[in-house]
């Protein structure tokens, strides 16, 4: 287990796997994701709303449309 700050994707970085960020514009904030298999895949939330960190579809690893 991490107690750090830092992102575990910047720890465990994997070049084979590795797909450019991209990012979406949502209310309060910036949604960065990557093209999984043609689906977009949430990498990381950027807002300054605290609910838009409990919306399950904001979550970390899930999928957007």
């Amino acid at each position: 287990m991490l107690h750090t700050i830092v992102n575990e994707l910047d720890i465990f970085f994997d070049s084979n796997n590795y797909s450019q960020a991209q990012y979406q514009n949502i209310a309060g904030g910036i949604l960065e994701y990557k093209v999984n298999d043609g689906r977009k895949e949430v990498i990381r939330l950027h807002s300054t709303d605290p609910y838009n960190y409990l919306k399950q579809e904001y979550q970390p690893y899930s999928y957007i449309n």
